[in-house]
This record gives structure tokens, C-alpha cells and sequence, in this order.
């Protein structure tokens, strides 16, 4: 699966990467720009801005995980995460 592999390949916190949108992404430069995050509330899960501004960044990722990522789009299209939750 696509998100394990990111998160053992960039460093990247789960919460992190369920909040990864599509819109987020730049495959053709090999990109993800990380600038929220989901955080468990008392009921529901919250997507939220990271607690600090060094959070908000650009990650750069391997090839392996742009083919990962273009296999796993194919699985839903038309979904506007990368991980959807259900």
C-alpha cells in the first residue's frame, strides 16, 4: 500500500498523510506539499493545520512512490484523498 510506503520512505506522520489531497500532489516533480494533518477529536476525526509553521512543507519522493501512487489512483478516481478513509 502506497501510504506505508511513504511513510516509511519520507518521514511522514500518519495523520499527515490521511490528510493528503490529490490537489497536494505534483508527480511530475515528484512532490507532495504537506500542510495540514488529521488529528482525532472526541467524536470524529479533524483535519487541522499543523502546530507549527516548519510543518508546512515540501517533501520530495522516489519514483517507486510516483508508481505507487499512479496504481493506487486507479482504485478511486474520483476521490479527492489520496487515502480515503472508507
Amino acid at each position: 500500500m502506497p501510504m506505508f510506503y511513504l511513510e516509511l520512505t519520507t518521514g511522514l506522520r500518519r495523520g499527515e498523510l490521511l490528510a493528503l489531497l490529490w490537489t497536494d500532489s505534483t508527480l511530475k516533480e515528484k512532490c507532495l506539499i504537506i500542510s495540514k494533518s488529521v488529528s482525532r477529536g472526541k467524536r470524529e476525526l479533524r483535519v487541522t493545520e499543523p502546530k507549527t509553521k516548519n510543518s508546512i512543507r515540501t517533501v520530495y519522493i522516489d519514483d517507486a512512490a510516483v508508481r505507487l501512487l499512479v496504481e493506487d489512483r486507479r482504485n478511486h478516481p474520483f476521490s479527492p484523498t489520496c487515502f480515503p478513509l472508507s
